[in-house]
Order: C-alpha cells, then structure tokens, then sequence
C-alpha cells in the first residue's frame, strides 16, 4: 500500500527487495541442478537446465525492470515530492495550533 501512496520508503523497499531477490534466484539457478539431483526421488517431473535459465532470466529481467523503473528521475521525485508535501503539511498544521 505504501508504494501505491509514493511512500518513499517503499519505493526504497522495493528497491532493496527486487535486489536480494535478484541474488536469491541467481545463487538458486547455480545450486538448482545440486538440488534437483537431491531432491529427484521424491518428484517425478525433473526440469531441464534450459527451463531454469529460461525461469530465472525472466524472474531477473522482470526484477531489474522494476529497480530501473523505481530509480529514474520522474519516479524518484514524485516520490520524494509526496514526503515532502506531507512534512511541509504537518508543518503547517503545527504553526496553526501555536498561539
């Protein structure tokens, strides 16, 4: 919810989580055929190497798109532009109570 009202923290939030998901998913695809070879007793399907580079090349193109996006100028200033509107508002709302 937070992105949807340009919280900047958000913005910074998803930023960090896109990151650390990008390296989760690449120590995954390296560790994935370690793990499939495992784990291949108890699944019957077995993925392809070429299923996981092709998962984990969309997983990653989806996640950079998404800190490309979040860290442009127009974005980057709208959301600061919204924290600051709401300091400057609270601001003003606490000139007003002052006598």
């Amino acid at each position: 919810m937070g992105i949807l009202k340009l919280k900047n923290w958000a913005r910074v939030a998803t930023i960090a989580a896109s990151l650390m998901d990008v390296i989760f998913e690449l120590w995954a695809s390296l560790t994935a055929k370690a793990a499939l070879d495992w784990l291949s007793p108890l699944y019957p399907y077995r993925y392809s190497p070429y299923e996981i580079t092709i998962y984990t090349l969309l997983f990653i193109s989806v996640h950079a798109f998404i800190i490309w996006y979040l860290t442009r100028p127009h974005v980057r200033q709208a959301f600061e532009h919204k924290a600051n509107a709401s300091v400057k508002a609270q601001a003003e709302r606490l000139r007003s109570f002052q006598v």
